[in-house]
């Protein structure tokens, strides 16, 4: 910084009102500071829910719920129209252990097994009413999850391991030999909602792409008419977090 400064005593009024510009000198100062916090500086509120999306962990939960069953069935349009007009759906039920994994962001995965129950119903002969279909699996489906505040959407492919296969009417129940197959696969897509910090609820919709049985009509001129069943289910259902 330049300060004017009078060759004079400056407390003199009378000599001071005498002495011109060119009486003055300049002075030339240089300076440097030095600047020391002794605290720490706090992370910015995003950097904050940053840290904290960096430290979640993998949770477990159990959950539970409600199946509604039906067959789809694909291969000879009139076979396939006379069977879906014939058979109904029924309810079943669902039970077993999920993860949640996250991978980044909004992301994770979940990766579950299940006990759940498919297949459909249809009227039935001799008075017995109505004859239920009941496939029960060891399903393991691997969902990607997007979050977004309380919800979720899920999608993703799952593999069924057939443990039994009944049919049951008022008359009684008995082995369902013509569900001969052992494997299922489907894709399932659906959403979730946070109730609370510890309760989700559930909504999913599976769509079966692998056949669970083959049926093969010849008539009399042994013309064949070919049909497979495929599983379709609509979950409800509700999974407690464990940790």
């Amino acid at each position: 910084m330049v300060n004017n400064i009078p060759h004079i005593n400056s407390a003199d009024p009378v000599l001071l009102s005498s002495i011109s510009n060119e009486n003055t000198r300049k002075n030339l100062t240089w300076g440097l500071s030095v600047t020391y916090l002794p605290f720490r500086m706090k992370p910015h509120k995003s950097d904050s829910i940053k840290l904290a999306n960096s430290d979640k962990k993998t949770t477990w939960n159990i959950n539970a719920g409600l199946t509604i069953n039906t067959f789809a069935f694909t291969g000879d349009k009139n076979f396939s129209k006379s069977l879906s007009d014939g058979y109904t759906s029924q309810l079943g039920y669902q039970i077993g252990l999920g993860g949640i994994i996250p991978i980044k962001g909004r992301f994770s995965l979940k990766p579950e097994l299940q006990l759940i129950t498919r297949g459909g119903a249809h009227d039935g002969v001799q008075g017995g009413g109505k004859v239920h279909g009941r496939l029960t699996y060891l399903s393991a489906p691997v969902l990607m999850s997007v979050r977004v505040h309380k919800l979720s959407l899920d999608f993703g492919p799952s593999v069924g391991f057939q443990l039994s296969a009944r049919l049951k009417n008022d008359l009684g129940s008995a082995k369902a030999y013509f569900f001969n197959e052992s494997f299922d696969f489907g894709l399932n897509t659906g959403l979730g909602y946070d109730i609370t910090p510890k309760i989700n609820m559930l909504t999913r919709y599976y769509l079966g792409i692998a056949s669970v049985k083959n049926l093969v009509y010849a008539d009399q001129s042994n013309n064949k008419t070919e049909v497979d069943y495929k599983n379709r289910t609509l979950q409800i259902g509700f999974a407690y977090k464990l940790n």
